[in-house]
């Protein structure tokens, strides 16, 4: 069993968890999300936002956030959280494998894409 948490967890249009932990089973299938209440032995904790992607399609980090950035570009004005609903990726069977994708680097409060990490971009690891 994996657990992992973040300030959110983005599962799927409109499911957004604020201080949640999710759980994968030993072969990455989603199994639950549970609120985070108090510290939990082997949760690894992530600033930022947690997403799901099926495994088999799952892009690259750089190919995933070029293709957020382009779909800011589409939709301005947007939050970070409605480009997630927007893209292609975000939604996954819940009996398939997934991976899961750390977001960070990012100003919350801004509707932008924008970062706050010194890289000049927000950015996006594979977990």
């Amino acid at each position: 069993m994996k657990r992992f948490s973040a300030h959110y967890i983005y599962l799927s249009p409109g499911v957004l968890q604020k201080a949640h932990y999710i759980e994968l089973s030993d072969d990455d299938v989603f199994v639950a999300c549970n609120p985070l209440e108090q510290e939990i032995e082997a949760v690894s904790f992530y600033n930022g936002i947690l997403f799901l992607v099926e495994k088999s399609k799952s892009p690259s980090p750089q190919h995933l956030l070029a293709d957020l950035q382009q779909i800011q570009l589409c939709h301005p004005g947007e939050s970070a959280f409605k480009v997630l609903e927007l893209s292609p990726y975000i939604k996954f069977n819940p009996a398939t494998p997934v991976a899961v994708f750390h977001l960070d680097g990012l100003n919350l409060s801004s509707p932008e894409f924008s970062a706050n990490d010194g890289r000049g971009q927000g950015y996006i690891q594979r977990l």
